[in-house]
C-alpha cells in the first residue's frame, strides 16, 4: 500500500435513542483491544463527527476472510439516564450489519460488534425506551385533612387512578396516584401537561397546573421495576 494513498470514507455509524427523540444520543464509542490491532493492520481511521456519529476511513482494504473479521466496540453512556430508560436486550440482538451484546458488569453497558466487509453500508443503531407507569406521591402538609384531589392530563390523553391514602409517611398524610397505562420514557414530553385538582363542594380548584414529570432515575418505592415517581407537597 502506498503511503501517499488517500483515505476514503468507508462507512458511518450513528447511535440513536427513542428517549432523546431528535436530539443526539450521548454515548462514547470505546474501541476494544482486538479492534485496535485491526485498525493498525488494515490502516483504518475513526473520527467522531457528532455526539452520536462516527465516520470510518480506509485506504485500500483487502480482507482475506471477511467472515472471521469483526470490529468490537463498547458503547459507554455519557448520560447515566441511559441506564434507566433503555429497553435493554435480554439476549444478543443480531442484524445483517451489526450485533449487540448487553453486559451486567459494572461500568459496562453494550458491546457493539460489526462484521467487516469490503463495501460497508452506513450503520444506524437504534435503542428503544422503557415504558413505565407514572406515579405521583402527594404529601399534604398545609391543606385540610379531608382534602379530595385528583391528577389529570389536561387533554385527557393519560388517565390516572383514584388517590390511595398513605398514612405512614413521616412528612405527613399523603396520596399515591398512578397512571393507568405505561408511558414511553422521553426526555421531553411536549404533548402532555399534568395538573393537580382539588375537588370541593362548591367546585374545583387548581393546586398546580404544571406538575413536574417523574424523572427516570426516581423509581417508586412500592413498584421500582416498572414505575417512576415524584413527590409533590401541598
Amino acid at each position: 500500500m502506498s503511503s501517499s494513498e488517500k483515505y476514503r470514507i468507508w462507512f458511518s455509524l450513528t447511535i440513536e435513542h427513542e428517549y432523546y427523540g431528535t436530539e443526539p444520543c450521548p454515548v462514547q464509542l470505546h474501541i476494544l483491544h482486538e479492534t485496535t490491532s485491526l485498525f493498525k493492520q488494515y490502516d483504518i481511521l475513526c473520527r467522531r463527527m457528532n455526539v452520536n456519529q462516527w465516520i470510518f476511513f480506509v485506504k485500500s482494504l483487502e480482507i482475506e476472510n471477511e467472515d472471521t473479521v469483526n470490529l468490537h466496540f463498547e458503547l459507554r453512556p455519557e448520560d447515566m439516564t441511559l441506564y434507566y430508560v433503555t429497553d435493554i436486550i435480554e439476549d444478543n440482538l443480531q442484524t445483517n450489519n451489526y450485533e449487540l451484546k448487553s453486559s451486567s458488569e459494572i461500568n459496562k453497558w453494550i458491546e457493539l460488534i460489526i462484521p467487516i466487509q469490503q463495501s460497508m453500508p452506513d450503520i444506524h443503531v437504534s435503542f428503544n425506551s422503557k415504558s413505565k407507569y407514572l406515579e405521583y406521591v402527594i404529601i399534604n402538609r398545609y391543606q385540610k385533612d379531608n382534602i379530595q384531589i385528583r391528577v389529570e392530563e389536561k387533554r385527557q390523553q393519560i388517565k390516572f387512578t383514584e388517590p390511595k391514602v398513605l398514612e405512614d409517611l413521616s412528612l405527613g398524610k399523603g396520596f399515591r396516584i398512578t397512571s393507568i397505562d405505561k408511558l414511553k420514557m422521553k426526555k421531553a414530553y411536549g404533548n402532555y401537561m399534568f395538573q393537580l385538582v382539588e375537588i370541593r363542594s362548591d367546585g374545583e380548584r387548581i393546586l398546580s397546573n404544571n406538575l413536574p414529570f417523574p424523572r427516570p432515575d426516581e423509581t417508586s418505592i412500592s413498584s421500582p421495576s416498572d414505575t417512576v415517581t415524584t413527590y409533590y407537597y401541598i
